[in-house]
This record gives C-alpha cells, structure tokens and sequence, in this order.
C-alpha cells in the first residue's frame, strides 16, 4: 500500500475514534438523557461502526476495489438512509421544536415532515421484511449480496428510482434541517440563543458536508454501475480502482471534517447536552481527544500499511502512550498550578481597615485576570449595603439605581446566573451567605465576546462572596475602631470640659463663698443665690457627662421603653404616633437576648429621633405622622418605622453617613441584623430594623 491507502486507513480511524468519544461524552454529560439523547448517541456509535468496517476492507489495499465493496452490504444502505433523518430530528430537538413549536416558524411545515420521515422509515422497513428470505433469515442483512438487486432497476431515464429516492429524501431533510437552524424556537436555556447563533455556523457546516458526500456517493455509484454489477468478481481495472480511491478519500476527509466540526459546536456551545453553560474542561477534553485520534491514526495507519513488525509497532504504541499521557500529566499541573494562583490571588494578603482602596484593587483583579470582562458591577445588599459602598469595573461604569427587583427573582442558592437586560450588563449572579443573598455581581459581555463557561460563573460566584464577606469585616473593624477613637476623644473631652469647669468655675466660686461666710458679708439670701449657682454648674456638668442606661428597657421591654420615649422625651415632635404590633411580639422581643436587645433598641431610638429632626424639614408648623410596627415573618423579626415627611430629593434606598447612623447599623450587623433606610421625596422615609429571632 501506498501514502493514498494509508491516508484512508489513518483517516477512518481517526473518524472512528472521535465519533465514539462524542457518543460516550454527550450521553454521560447530558443534562437528561431522553431519546433524542439516545438517537443522537446511536447515530454516532452507528458511524463509528460504519467507519471501522471501511479502516477494516481499507487494511487489504485500496487497489482491489474495497472502496467500492462496501456497497455488498445492506446495513451500508440502511445508514445512508438513516443518518440524514436522523440529523435532521436532532435538529429539529436541538432548536426546541419539542418545547416550544408554537414559536417556531413553519411549525406546520416541520410537523409534517417529522412524520412523513417517521411513516418513510416505517415503510422502508416493511418492505425490508416483506422479503421471504429476510423473514426467514433476519441475519442476510448482516451479510454482502449483489448490490444488482438494488440498481438493477426500475430506472427514470437511466437512473435507479431507488438512487432518486434516496436523493430526494437527503435533499429534503438538508433543507428542512437549514430552515430549522436559520429560525429556532426562543430557548429556556441561560444564554442558549446566543450559543445557537454562534454554534450555527458549524451545525450548517455539518448539514451541507453530509449533503455533499452523498452527492459524491450517489455520483459514484452511477458512474461506476457497471463495476458494481459485477463487483462480486473484485476485478477492476487499475485507473478505476485509483480513481474511486481518491473520491473514497475525498469523501473519508469531508466526514472527518464533519465530525471535528461536530464536536466543535458540542463542546464549545453544548449544543446536544442540553446544559445551561458549556465547561471550559470539557473544550479541553475534545482538543486533547482530537490530538490523540490523530496522532493513535495516524501511526496504527503507518504500522498497517507500512507493514511493519508487531513488536516495533507495540514499542512505539507505548511509547506514544507514555508520551501523551507525560503531556496530560503536564497539561493537568499547569491547570492546577493556574487555578491555585487564581485562588490565591483572592485569598492572600490583607485588606486593611484603613486602605478603601485596595478594595478596589481585588474586584479589579476578579474583572480583568480571571474573567476578562469590559464591565462589571458588585452591589451589595442587605446589611451589606450598609457597610459597603457598590464597587464599579471600570470605575466610571453606570451601575443601576436601583435592583431591588432583581434580587427578588433569585430565591434559590441552586440559581448561579440570571440574563439581564441592563446595559451594559447581560449577566446577575447571586452571591449568598448564610443569613440569606447578600449582594449582586453584575457582568457585562467578554472582551473577546466568548461565552462564560459554567467555571467561570461558579468561581465568580465563590470569589465575589468571598470578596463580600471580607470587605464587609474590614469596613466592620474599620467603623468600630472609628468609633472607639471617637468614643475616646469624647472622653477625653468631657473628663477636660468637666476638670475645667470645676478649676475654672465651680472651685473660684466655692473659695469665694467660703471667704465672705468667714468675713460675714453675705446674708441669707445671698447665700442662697451663690449656693443655687454653684449647684447649676455642677448639675450641668452631670449632664453633659455620659450616663447609665437606666432599668427601663428591662421593665417595659422594647416596645414599652420606645413608647416612654416617645412620650416623655418627643411629646411635641409627631402629631400623631400609631403602632401595628403582630400577634404573640411580646413573647417573640421578650426571648431575644439581651445584647440582642439593647442593640435593636438603640437603634429603634436612633431612627425615631432621626425622624423628629428632619421629617418636617425645619418647617415646624407641618403636622408629622409616626407609624410603628413589628412583624414577624421566617424567624426574622422586623422593627419598622415609617413618617410621612419631606423624605429625600430622589427615591433612593440610602444609607446615612451621620453618627448615630452609622454606630447603630454597625452594631447590628454585628449581631447579624440589618438596618434599611428606603425614602421618597414627599411620601416620607422609611427605617426598617431586622434582626434574627
């Protein structure tokens, strides 16, 4: 044999390898494995089959007419009826024919013709088995025959009716099948349109490719009818045999480019499993299975054909296995290698309190090392939101006002990603902790306009709760340590104040007092006038130093000690104050702890007085409403406070940066519970306090 024979025998091997890797890789990865599924995998283990009996009769030379021999045999015919039905089925389940064939157009069209290829199948086999000797003989089909049974006749002007039957059915289901690629039905699946778009050019590439060989068979066959007549004799002339060659190679090459083509779209867009993202490991998988087919053909074609000695042949087998298999060894460090570094890039080193903008720096590194994205947002949510700031890649990204309504649609930690409609954003992924979702990272399209592969998304997602979760413990100990230098200096403050004012005032007035008593200068009423004096400024100064919680939140409990407050303290600040209390909030408030308690008072407090300062805006003459409740609803307990006063210019879900604000919000995300402040321009503002029950 020759380079041309070896070329066959390598090629068909090669074909065969990989049709068997895509079969066994789409049934094991497929998302359900119905049968289209089963249809779709039978059909590749069939080509493979088919393809192993040609590397077979190619091994005994191609000179002796074998190209041709294929033709002795039924299960050859039965295929080449077969597979173009069979593409176009899968077509037809892969665009959601199945799911959604109301959106489809022509549906009416492509209802008929599914079953007129059904009822054409049907018949086929009826005919097949009407045949005494293959009812008596089932396994004749498994065995060569004269293919003159066949093209023998009838004939529409010098052609075999049954080659124009055939013909006529590859032509209809190419069509039909480019019709159905070139308009689907809308996909249920996460960015499915897009990869059925980008995936067309291969699933037409891998329509017309089979349509072209079959030309090329049909073709084949008529010209050469003669020698296929009487191919049982294996006697052909030389040139004929080389001749049928070089078309067997031509065709051999286009279905290798078929199958590479296949796979191609199977693992880049996961066209035929039916998974809502394609995995980066699975694109690598097929460039690795396609080196190994080419590599294991091409030298089991040169062993064959080249006839070499079985011993050499096994040394080099195993050395090209222990070569490959060094290089898969190598290939799966590096990836390992690369994913630590990923890892660790996001893991190492210390955010400090005091360095905002390093914070920054880490989402930055998230956006352009690992994702490659041209934008990206990282909002967080609940309690969150009131420690952190949105962070923004590039910073000059337009992030949404508002996603409130966004977050409600993920209900379920199981969702990783949810398309989005918000330029230039198109993805939302989740990001969760155990208390509930806290935080969206929003991201834009790639840089290289690729699809994010389902890795991608899953380590987005840890890095970015991950990133939450550290961020939101530097601005806790950076807030804290604010607030304990701030707690410190006031100390200091009012122990200065209070040292002054007793040297300065109180002890002159004092020594004053006790010199005219001595020189009896003062009478009664003199005295009392120093002494009311002297007891003021000390009265004052005990005011103006820090005092003691008293015993009345632990008497009358929340509820109880914020109505006191109300009353005693803000009299005249509300025109009126009404409260919405759930069913059993005393036993529920009574069983919180004590921390719990303080802290959520505290801030019920904050929120009330915030709401006696600025409600009115200054306009002391506008009559404000209070409205109080407390609900309880899955084990979280909510204060809420509510005012119809001025709000704010815009609506907005704010938090504040004053004092107060900030001391009571970080002490109650450190207990677990939150602190949301929503306001509206003229409807008033809105506080609700939420802590774990």
């Amino acid at each position: 044999m020759d380079v041309l024979g070896w070329g066959l025998l390598a090629i068909s091997l090669f074909i065969v390898c990989l049709l068997v890797w895509l079969a066994v890789t789409v049934f094991l990865t497929a998302e359900r494995r119905d049968r289209y599924v089963w249809l779709i995998c039978l059909a590749m283990l069939v080509g493979a089959a088919f393809f192993g009996v040609h590397a077979v009769l190619m091994s005994n030379g191609h000179n002796s007419g074998t190209a041709l021999a294929l033709a002795q045999w039924p299960l050859v015919w039965v295929v080449g009826v077969l597979l173009p039905c069979a593409w176009y089925m899968a077509v037809l389940w892969h665009t959601g024919f199945w799911e959604s064939r109301r959106a489809m157009r022509h549906r009416a069209l492509h209802t008929i013709a599914y079953y007129a290829l059904v009822v054409f199948l049907f018949t086929c086999a009826i005919l097949v088995f009407s045949d005494p000797t293959i009812r008596a003989h089932p396994w004749a089909l498994l065995s060569p025959f004269n293919p003159a049974y066949i093209l023998a006749g009838p004939y529409f002007h010098r052609v075999p009716v049954l080659a124009l039957i055939f013909i006529t059915v590859m032509v209809l289901c190419i069509a039909l099948a480019l019709d159905v690629l070139y308009h689907p039905a809308p996909s249920a699946r996460l960015m499915g349109d897009t990869a059925r778009m980008r995936a067309r050019p291969y699933l037409v590439g891998i329509t017309l490719a089979p349509f072209a060989v079959s030309l090329l068979v049909c073709g084949t066959l008529l010209h050469f009818m003669p020698e296929i007549l009487y191919i049982h004799s294996r006697t052909l002339a030389p040139a004929t045999a080389l001749q049928m060659s070089w078309i067997d190679l031509a065709i051999v090459t286009l279905i290798a480019a078929t199958v590479f083509l296949m796979g191609q779209a199977i693992v880049s867009y996961e066209i035929f499993t039916g998974n809502a993202l394609l995995r980066q490991g699975l694109r690598r998988r097929w460039y690795s299975a396609v080196t190994l087919a080419a590599g294991f053909s091409a030298l089991l074609g040169a062993l064959v054909v080249f006839d070499l000695p079985i011993v050499f042949g096994a040394l080099i087998i195993c050395a090209v296995v222990g070569a490959l298999y060094a290089v898969n060894t190598w290939r799966s460090f590096a990836e390992h290698e690369a994913a630590i570094a990923n890892i660790r890039l996001f893991t190492t080193g210390n955010l400090a309190y005091d360095a905002p903008a390093e914070h920054e720096l880490y989402f930055q590194q998230l956006c352009e090392k690992f994702l490659g994205v041209r934008s990206a947002g990282l909002l967080p949510l609940g309690s969150y939101a009131l420690l952190l700031r949105p962070l923004a890649y590039p910073t000059d990204s337009q992030l949404p006002d508002s996603v409130t309504a966004l977050a409600a649609q993920f209900t379920d930690p199981q969702t990783l990603c949810l398309p989005i409609a918000t330029p230039p954003f198109s993805w939302a992924v989740p990001l969760w902790h155990e208390r509930g979702l806290n935080g969206l990272l929003l991201l834009g399209a790639k840089r290289d306009d690729g699809l994010y592969t389902q890795e991608e998304m899953e380590v987005a997602r840890a890095i970015g709760e991950q990133l939450l979760e550290r961020l939101a413990g530097n601005e806790l100990t950076r807030r804290l340590v604010l607030l304990q230098r701030t707690r410190m200096m006031e100390e200091q403050v009012v122990d200065q104040r209070t040292r002054r004012t007793l040297h300065d005032e109180v002890l002159p007035s004092v020594q004053t007092l006790m010199i005219a008593l001595s020189a009896g200068q003062l009478d009664t009423p003199a005295l009392l006038t120093q002494l009311t004096e002297v007891h003021q400024q000390i009265a004052d100064i005990l005011h103006a130093m820090p005092t003691a919680s008293n015993n009345t939140l632990q008497e009358k409990g929340i509820v109880g000690a914020l109505q006191q407050f109300i009353e005693v303290d803000l009299r005249d600040s509300f025109a009126n104050v009404s409260w919405e209390l759930c069913p059993g909030y005393g036993e529920r408030l009574a069983a919180l702890p004590p921390l719990t308690t303080e802290v959520l008072f505290g801030a019920a407090r904050e929120a009330v007085r915030n709401a006696a300062r600025h409600a009115a805006g200054g306009d002391t003459s506008r009559p404000i409403q209070l409205h109080l409740r407390v609900t309880d609803t899955d084990g979280l307990l909510r204060l809420i406070i509510e005012d119809d006063g001025i709000g704010h210019a815009a609506p907005q879900v704010t938090t504040s940066t004053g004092h107060g604000v900030m001391l009571h919000s970080t002490l109650l995300a450190v207990i677990g519970g939150s602190w949301e402040m929503t306001s509206t321009a003229g409807t008033g503002t809105r506080v609700s306090l939420r802590v774990s029950g």
